[in-house]
């Protein structure tokens, strides 16, 4: 299969025929989404939004890695990750599932799940919202971490939420990609 690479903004999306590879640039990971979504990068976070532009999820590398949480920190920064995307405003923000540890292939984190109230870049009212926050950090290297949010109305959060956590989970290193792509 022929994969086509382009850079957009510092940000490298590889083409195949059935999906987007998002990559985010610093750490240099990766992990795949529907072809139907759109990729974009937007200051610190690469992220890809759902066709019906009702559910976004974004990376966010930290080059210095991050410090060893306990549960409670770690849910702290990732609700800071929440309140502050840079793609929505989420205020109301209320936690479901409590930060939990989790190991995803090559790197261990946490994960946390809640509701607020959200506005974007095309729409000025809040409106209720579902959240997905997860900090992941390399095990091979602990200088390489990232730091995703998935936000969306409910209704896209549901259609949505199960596919991209289950990309997530094969989210890997990015392959080198010469300066001629």
């Amino acid at each position: 299969m022929r994969i086509v690479h382009v850079v957009l903004a510092g940000v490298v999306v590889s083409v195949p025929a059935f999906a987007l590879e998002v990559r985010e640039t610093r750490t240099q990971v990766v992990f795949d989404v529907p072809s139907a979504w759109v990729v974009s990068h937007q200051g610190e976070y690469v992220r890809a939004r759902a066709p019906d532009r009702h559910f976004t999820v974004a990376l966010s590398g930290l080059e210095e890695g991050h410090p060893t949480y306990q549960a409670a920190d770690a849910e702290k920064f990732l609700l800071d990750g929440v309140r502050f995307s840079g793609f929505v405003q989420v205020t109301d923000v209320k936690v479901d599932v409590h930060a939990r540890a989790v190991t995803w292939g090559n790197y261990t984190g946490f994960e946390t799940f809640g509701t607020g109230r959200m506005t974007n870049d095309y729409d000025t009212t809040f409106a209720p919202c579902n959240w997905m926050a997860v900090l992941l950090v390399d095990k091979n290297d602990t200088k390489k971490a990232v730091r995703i949010v998935g936000i969306g109305s409910p209704a896209s959060y549901t259609a949505n939420e199960p596919g991209i956590y289950t990309a997530l989970h094969s989210l890997h290193p990015a392959p080198a990609t010469s300066a001629s792509h």
